[in-house]
């Protein structure tokens, strides 16, 4: 008798355990879903950015591209963002971004701050013994690991870097990501790499056109079909 109700006991403990873990199980998987989203909402709408606001919904397609899923995501089809929230046309893009994942029911989109981890230069202006000035280009912060390996994908279609001091253009030898730039891979394969968004990076700048957001939208068709 006693064999039976310790074995009756264990059996029930067993399937205790197993409805738990079954139960909590879609929770976990939930919660670890929207995290990046949660960031990425959170990175955005923190900036103040009276000319451009954004308001993102919790979950959103927005992924985070990191050292340790860039190998997979380059050698997969895949959407890229490279940007940072402070900059206008990143956000137009990002706007674009999530009206063509609704519309196409985009799962996954991967962003990558550049400005967190791209080298940064400024100018340094000193004055020689004879008070004559000198105008030097000098790093103010070296690239991250991430960048590097990020590096060994795209680097070909990097650009020169300009620098605006005193009504002067400045550049670096360095050349890196202007952004927003949107890499669209298909199999592996770097398919589309849009970097023309960069030319509206100006005061007057309000939002992407119609055109603008139809060839994206076909673009990135054309890798999901």
């Amino acid at each position: 008798m006693k064999k039976y109700l310790l074995g009756s006991l264990l059996i029930i403990a067993i399937l205790i355990t197993i409805i738990g873990c079954n139960y909590n199980k879609p929770k976990i998987e939930k919660e670890e879903e929207v995290l990046d989203g949660i960031s990425f909402k959170t990175e955005f709408e923190n900036v103040p950015n009276e000319r451009y606001h954004l308001v993102i919904e919790k979950e959103n397609p927005f992924k985070y591209l990191t050292v340790d899923n860039m190998d997979e995501v380059f050698k997969t089809t895949n959407i890229i963002i490279l940007g940072y929230p402070t900059s206008d046309v990143t956000r137009a893009v990002v706007e674009q971004l999530i009206k063509i994942s609704k519309e196409l029911n985009l799962e996954n989109i991967y962003y990558y701050n550049i400005l967190d981890n791209r080298t940064i230069y400024t100018i340094n202006e000193t004055q020689d013994e004879q008070n004559n000035e000198k105008i030097e280009i000098v790093k103010e912060k070296e690239k991250t690991t991430s960048f590097e390996k990020l590096s060994t994908y795209i680097s070909s279609y990097f650009k020169s870097q300009q620098i605006l001091y005193k009504d002067k253009i400045y550049t670096p030898e360095e050349k890196t990501v202007i952004v927003p730039v949107v890499i669209l891979i298909k199999d592996g394969k770097i398919i589309k790499y849009y970097d023309k968004f960069d030319q509206k990076e100006q005061d007057d700048f309000t939002s992407l056109t119609e055109e603008d957001y139809q060839k994206l939208k076909d673009s990135i068709t054309a890798i999901i079909e």
